[in-house]
């Protein structure tokens, strides 16, 4: 279609009492016999020129935009990719057009496996061309983008959840299941596990917003990361908690987490067979010391579990029973111990460890306080749930208590 062609188009709809067809427009150019894409660059190119009228170049775009959705993928990418092309010079004045262009182009890059591509186009989306409910879908669809195999890239995923946290007011249950969970594979993808752990874990105690199904997806997720986490007090408490979850038992993981629970030391084979479970790419990632991370944790924990039964232990000992050199065992130790992980002594010219064990009374004070912390949690969601009720029960309450007058 020649420059001249649209001129003449134009000058007919002008002069015509009914408005023109642009579907033959459109037609003309995906079946045109030379190139198609030439076409469409020389039509948009005309149309969008700052001399002519914008009413043809919107109305004709609206018309692209429905006839190219019955084309094959492969088409709709060339043609989207070609009229974006043509219109950037023109994106404010056709800012509506662009994005919806962008949009349809992405869902053609996400279903053919091009999921970067889908979020930078996505990313590339202007905040003026949507409401503010669409723009945190946008946001969040970013973010599942770069979380989507073989992608799983959490530090992009991140920023673009951090861009949704301001669009969070008036989210749908629907949105916020979706934030959430695209926050728990974020933590996990980056080896937080501790903070992955704790999240899983409250999705799959949270009835109103997630199907059982999931509940228990998240479930083993957070048995999982609970049992990576760095060894110490906070996860010895997740543990626990995950561990006297009823469901806990019909996981395939129980009988490592209920080891782990018990504070017992781990045997190889033990390790070898939960690594085996964790087909994900990043469990399978080396440390620094060339263990995987399951190893790493395994290490922490039988270090752990062996300060419960020694008073002392020389560091030749404590690498054979884990199974590394003793300077190995020794800078874990003292890692540990830096990190308030593990209360403990290093002798490094007698070459041993001193385990220091917390009176009963001090266990028994850290039991108590996290039973009164799980309590208020339950109130406090009780309390974001049934407002209403909570408030009527509250002045009964006060009122029962209150001493006569």
């Amino acid at each position: 279609m020649t420059p001249g062609r649209i001129d003449e188009l134009i000058r007919e709809s002008w002069s015509s009492d009914s408005p023109p067809d642009y579907s033959v427009w459109v037609n003309a150019i995906i079946n045109d016999p030379d190139s198609p894409t030439n076409a469409l660059r020389t039509t948009l190119n005309s149309l969008s020129d700052e001399n002519r009228s914008q009413i043809f170049a919107r109305q004709f775009l609206e018309q692209f935009r429905h006839d190219i959705r019955n084309l094959n993928n492969d088409q709709v990418q060339v043609f989207c990719e070609v009229a974006l092309e043509c219109l950037q010079v023109r994106t404010i004045s056709f800012e509506h057009h662009v994005n919806a262009l962008k949009i349809q182009l992405t869902h053609v890059y996400e279903q053919t496996g091009q999921f970067v591509k889908a979020a930078e186009t996505l990313n590339t989306i202007t905040a003026a061309g949507c409401e503010d409910v669409n723009r945190l879908d946008i946001y969040l669809q970013i973010v599942k983008l770069y979380l989507r195999d073989p992608v799983n890239d959490p530090v992009k995923a991140e920023n673009a959840l951090n861009r949704a946290t301001a669009f969070l007011n008036g989210a749908t249950e629907d949105q916020k299941l979706v934030y959430q969970v695209s926050h728990a594979k974020i933590l996990d993808l980056k080896q937080k596990f501790l903070d992955a752990a704790a999240k899983y874990f409250q999705l799959s105690v949270d009835l109103n917003i997630i199907a059982e199904e999931e509940r228990s997806k998240c479930l083993l997720k957070a048995i999982n990361c609970a049992i990576l986490s760095p060894a110490g007090k906070n996860r010895t408490r997740l543990i626990s908690a995950i561990y006297k979850d009823s469901r806990a038992s019909q996981m395939l993981t129980f009988g490592l987490l209920k080891k782990v629970f018990m504070q017992q030391i781990i045997a190889e084979k033990e390790i070898h067979a939960f690594s085996s479970l964790l087909s994900e790419k990043h469990y399978q990632e080396k440390t620094s010391e060339g263990w995987t991370l399951v190893e790493k944790a395994m290490k922490e924990h039988n270090i752990l579990a062996i300060s419960l039964l020694y008073k002392s232990i020389f560091f030749r000992d404590l690498g054979r029973l884990l199974n590394i050199p003793d300077r190995q065992a020794e800078k874990m130790v003292a890692t540990m111990i830096l990190e308030k992980r593990l209360s403990a002594e290093l002798d490094q010219v007698d070459e041993y460890i001193r385990f220091e064990h917390e009176s009963q009374e001090v266990v028994w004070n850290e039991s108590i306080r996290d039973t009164c912390n799980s309590l208020q949690n339950i109130v406090d969601k009780i309390q974001r749930k049934h407002p209403v009720w909570f408030e009527k029960t509250q002045r009964l309450v006060n009122t029962r208590s209150s001493p006569p007058v």
